[in-house]
């Protein structure tokens, strides 16, 4: 029977179930085929190794054109100006800090040794009250140039005070303002001595250990070391 008359014969749903039937066996052929091939040929496993050949591709590439050597060299280069910059400002940092800790201990000197010498002059002033009776009373025996001197003299006595009183408000406002300022806490540590107490025309400073610290040389000593 010819083709044309089957699809006269057969109803239209059993052909379509044919057809469907046929076409569902051809899908089995081709599984089977593809399950059949060898591993590599099979479209799944080529498609997960193109990455991998690409990558290694690039890599080989890449140690060909000398990529990866020149990249090593800019790192190591940027890594070595990164270096110098850090190093460079440690020592601008470091180089600061000593500038703040040599002014902090210039500062907390003088303070010590103008109020050293402040306390003298604090201490004569305050007889000025006791003694500017007896003086005023004396004035009335003296004459000419006797009167003139010790009036003048009297005058100084009193302005020595109210200076020193200044003074001291001022040296106040000092030891408020050297809290302020950003030194090293060894720096805040140390206690400045008289000067001369230990060596000639020089202020040393004296750490909680007992310690004593040079300035000018930026060593500690111990008290017995001095002037050996």
């Amino acid at each position: 029977m010819s083709q044309a008359v089957a699809d006269q014969v057969i109803p239209e749903a059993e052909r379509l179930d044919l057809e469907r039937r046929r076409l569902e066996c051809e899908k089995l052929r081709v599984e089977i085929a593809q399950v059949s091939a060898p591993w590599w040929t099979r479209a799944g496993y080529i498609g997960s190794l193109v990455p991998i050949v690409i990558a290694i591709v690039g890599f080989g590439s890449g140690l060909a054109t000398g990529f990866f050597d020149t990249e090593r060299t800019a790192l190591k280069n940027e890594i070595a100006t990164l270096t110098i910059k850090r190093d460079q400002l440690q020592a601008a940092s470091e180089g600061l800090q000593k500038k703040i800790d040599d002014g902090y201990l210039s500062l907390i000197s003088a303070s010590a040794e103008a109020r050293y010498a402040i306390s003298h002059i604090t201490s004569l002033a305050s007889q000025h009250d006791e003694i500017e009776p007896k003086v005023t009373s004396a004035l009335e025996k003296l004459s000419g140039d006797e009167e003139r001197a010790v009036s003048q003299l009297l005058s100084f006595s009193r302005l020595s005070g109210e200076i020193a009183k200044i003074t001291e408000e001022e040296l106040d406002l000092v030891r408020k303002s050297l809290k302020e300022i950003p030194a090293s806490t060894w720096v805040t540590e140390l206690r400045p001595t008289i000067r001369g107490q230990y060596i000639p025309d020089r202020v040393l400073m004296e750490a909680p250990d007992g310690r004593l610290y040079d300035p000018t040389d930026g060593r500690y000593y111990q008290p017995g070391e001095i002037g050996q």
